[in-house]
């Protein structure tokens, strides 16, 4: 078996419908399957893929349908115990794989024997670049994420973001699709489920660079993604809550006792700017965008102040 495509699936059963139509499109030349693991989804995702799947299909599709959701890594690691493939193609559920884009990650993961994680080039559903790949935690870094600057005169909540013009080597690519060879998974033990929901890539990226591989960026291949279909978009402050808490996990793991408490300083100081800010300026426009946000980043702000554990609930 070449390439086996893992999909992490909780609430997501249009989606992950969608994207397991887009792997069988991609690069049907390949020997490869499929492994969906469903996270005891509350719609039915589970039973509902089972039917949608089963029979014969040119590429197989297997359903593991878990009993409880045990986070994003662990459900990885459930899906590439079961894998047969040389090359492990982990892909988020809402997500569209263009075509020829799982042949040009197999090629060049397969070919490059220092590859550790090996990412697309991710985009919206537009066209535009997503962020495809990040930088290791400095100083410089988490003062340019937390202070407000550009984040004031943006109208949404995404970022502008602008990808690799080409393949390179990166520190971190992103989550949502990420191909490696099975021996250099194994290696590193897989994903490390301590990680429920977010920083998981990252902590994945800093095992294998550790280990000596290097992750790499590949322009070539294409994967749209659509984002957040399976958190809780109408919670939007809790959903970042938890992602800093997870942040704050591999912070406290892998980096200074100083760089820790930069990181809640900045915290406080960019959220509480945020919060006032936000609020101001939603007043004025009438944008519930911003006053979406002002309200998260006050709850953000309140979590740094208060609650800055890894324990703390959000």
């Amino acid at each position: 078996m070449e390439l086996s495509t893992i999909i992490v699936s909780y609430g997501t059963f249009d989606m992950t419908c969608d994207a397991i139509a887009s792997v069988q499109a991609s690069s049907p030349e390949l020997e490869q399957e499929i492994i969906v693991v469903d996270n005891d989804s509350s719609d039915d995702s589970g039973p509902r893929l089972v039917e949608r799947f089963a029979g014969d299909h040119a590429i197989s599709v297997q359903i593991i349908q878990m009993k409880s959701n045990v986070g994003f890594a662990a459900a990885n690691n459930v899906g590439a115990q079961q894998a047969a493939g040389k090359v492990l193609f982990f892909l988020n559920s809402d997500t569209l794989v263009a075509s020829g884009s799982i042949a040009e990650l197999f090629r060049f993961t397969s070919s490059q024997k220092g590859a550790g994680a090996v990412g697309p080039h991710v985009v919206n559903e537009d066209g535009s670049d997503q962020e495809s790949t990040a930088k290791q935690i400095t100083f410089g870094g988490l003062l340019r994420h937390f202070l407000p600057g550009s984040a004031l005169f943006r109208s949404s909540l995404a970022k502008a973001v602008e990808s690799p013009r080409e393949t390179c080597s990166v520190d971190v690519v992103k989550g949502c699709a990420i191909a490696m060879r099975r021996e250099v998974f194994d290696s590193i033990g897989g994903w490390d489920d301590s990680y429920f929901l977010y920083a998981e890539e990252r902590e994945l990226c800093f095992a294998l660079l550790r280990t000596g591989y290097k992750n790499y960026f590949l322009r070539s291949a294409r994967v749209v993604h659509f984002g957040g279909a399976s958190t809780l978009l109408e919670d939007y402050a809790s959903q970042q809550i938890i992602q800093q808490r997870s942040s704050l996990a591999f912070l406290t793991r892998h980096h200074s006792r100083s760089l820790v408490y930069t990181n809640r300083v900045l915290g406080i100081v960019g959220f509480g700017l945020r919060g006032m800010l936000f609020s101001v300026i939603g007043l004025f426009n009438g944008s519930a965008d911003f006053q979406k946000r002002g309200e998260a980043a006050r709850k953000l702000f309140a979590w740094f102040l208060l609650d800055y554990s890894v324990t703390s609930k959000s």
